[in-house]
């Protein structure tokens, strides 16, 4: 304990008196030893400056507390991917293997993926279609792809070709006329 303290005076109350004494004595302010901090003329003013540092220094700390929070976040998110559980059904009682939601988010997918499907890419009962989703859906996209690509190309060539026939007719009915004239 420090020879201030053991007479009953805080660090703090020293603090405050002598940044009430300086804002008086710059405020050109009389102090009675009455005044509250807000008695002080340039209180507001202090204030409101260190409200807006405070306000500047909560704004340029927001990116790293979101890239803080999202280090935090991936690797709770990790965490519970990883944590292993044992399924239940709707009693509560355990059933099956004890896996990870990952694994079981990998199984899910694979499964959705090789499913046999129809022609419209619905889940079939085991007749019809025998087409795996994965399969169906790579057909699809490349149907669409290329139907739609090939009809630009034609309709662009068609149009080329349309444009360079007056010209190329003109010039060889030129050299024709020509050949006769010679």
């Amino acid at each position: 304990m420090d020879i201030l303290e053991q007479v009953g005076i805080t660090k703090e109350e020293i603090i405050d008196r002598i940044v009430e004494k300086a804002l008086g004595m710059t405020a050109d302010y009389k102090q009675t030893g009455e005044e509250s901090w807000d008695d002080i003329p340039l209180s507001r003013v202090v204030d409101q400056k260190i409200t807006a540092a405070i306000g500047n220094l909560v704004e340029s700390m927001k990116p790293k507390i979101q890239e803080r929070i999202n280090e935090i976040m991936d690797k709770e998110v990790e965490k519970v991917f990883s944590l292993p559980f044992t399924p239940v059904d709707r009693f509560g009682y355990g059933k099956g293997e004890t896996t990870t939601i990952r694994e079981l988010i990998a199984k899910e997918a694979l499964e959705y993926w090789t499913e046999k499907v129809d022609d419209n890419g619905n889940k079939t009962n085991g007749y019809g279609g025998q087409t795996v989703r994965a399969e169906f859906y790579a057909k699809k996209f490349m149907k669409e792809f290329y139907t739609k690509n090939l009809s630009e190309y034609a309709e662009n060539m068609a149009k080329e070709v349309k444009e360079k026939i007056p010209a190329t007719f003109a010039e060889e009915v030129a050299k024709s006329f020509a050949r006769y004239f010679k």
